[in-house]
Parts: C-alpha cells; sequence; structure tokens
C-alpha cells in the first residue's frame, strides 16, 4: 500500500470514528438506551446500530 493510500485510508477511519462519536457518546451519557440481543445471543444497543448506520451512510 502506498503512503497515499494510507493517508486517505486513516482519513477515512479517523472520519468514521468521528461520526461515531457523534452518535454514541451523548446518547450514553444519557443512559437512556434499549439493549436488545442478537441472533448469537450477545448484546448490542440502539446506539451502537444508530452509530453503524451513520458510518454506513459516510
Amino acid at each position: 500500500m502506498s503512503g497515499s493510500a494510507l493517508h486517505d485510508d486513516l482519513t477515512l477511519a479517523q472520519h468514521a470514528a468521528d461520526v461515531a462519536d457523534a452518535v454514541t457518546l451523548p446518547a450514553f451519557d444519557a443512559r437512556t438506551f434499549r439493549v436488545d440481543r442478537k441472533p448469537d445471543a450477545t448484546e448490542v444497543t440502539e446506539i451502537d446500530r444508530a452509530a453503524e448506520s451513520a458510518i454506513s451512510s459516510m
């Protein structure tokens, strides 16, 4: 991978983290969120799903 491609990937990853922060931090601070179970019995919050959706929409 070239330095330019690596830089582009890092920029994208940082932007995704910023988007996730904007969705998750206020919601977790409010502590009013629903927790569901995925088919494999692990937990997932509505906040997790919102962050995934926001990142996927980038």
